[in-house]
């Protein structure tokens, strides 16, 4: 039977005045979440808040349908919240986040997500990006309008095409993948995909000590400005 071990860190960078991200670390389920709420939104510390305590309640998954299938519920009652309580919004604009949800059950695991919070894989010393940034930029570069290399400093760096609440639809995407003894797995917020390279990050998994993958992360991330809140999870599979 694999276990888990996984390191948390997260920092509100050196430009916001606001923490928006947040991060929940269940490793005894096999639960792990990277929030980001969304600046621009109405109280985007407060939704990702409340993803991360309405996700910290759910009881240990039974199967790994049962486990999805909790997490989606409990995702879409919060961003109905979101979207509908006065309390969530500020001058009719609802509070929103991003969100990457990770399930791991026995060999293999489950991801859901919305926006631009990522999960990687690494295996055998290779880090590969499992989402798909829901985001203007992403829609661009994959209609051949914009080359990766453009996309620093684009007008439209900022601008997701899903979230948790923000007046959206509820359309979070779901992948699966396997896992084995030595896999290493990352979680993290735009605060820090937009400062360190998969280049890096793949040289971070693959050589930092479990209990302090995430912690490094975050601290290269500060060393090269850190202008937005950023928040990392490192999962290890023993």
């Amino acid at each position: 039977m694999l276990r888990f071990a996984s390191s948390v860190a997260s920092h509100i960078g050196l430009k916001r005045k606001v923490q928006e991200d947040a991060v929940l670390e269940r490793a005894a389920i096999g639960l792990w979440a990277v929030v980001d709420g969304m600046g621009g939104h109405a109280r985007g510390d407060m939704a990702s808040r409340r993803i991360v305590e309405s996700l910290a309640s759910l009881r240990p998954p039974s199967t790994s349908s049962s486990f999805l299938v909790s997490v989606q519920a409990s995702l879409g009652t919060v961003h109905d919240e979101l979207n509908a309580e006065p309390r969530f919004s500020i001058d009719s604009s609802p509070a929103g986040a991003t969100c990457v949800v990770l399930m791991a059950w026995r060999d293999h695991f489950t991801c859901l997500w919305a926006g631009d919070s990522r999960l990687y894989h690494g295996r055998d010393g290779h880090l590969r990006q499992v989402t798909r940034d829901h985001s203007r930029l992403q829609e661009l570069i994959d209609a051949g309008e914009l080359h990766e290399s453009e996309a620093e400093g684009h007008p439209e760096a900022h601008m997701v095409t899903r979230a948790i609440g923000a007046g959206t639809l509820f359309e979070p995407e779901v992948t699966r993948g396997s896992l084995r003894r030595g896999d290493r797995l990352l979680l993290c917020s735009d605060g820090v995909t937009r400062v360190l390279g998969d280049s890096r990050l793949d040289e971070i998994a693959a050589t930092a000590a479990p209990e302090a993958a995430a912690a490094q992360i975050i601290d290269e991330v500060l060393a090269g400005g850190a202008p937005d809140n950023a928040s990392a999870v490192v999962v290890t599979v023993l």
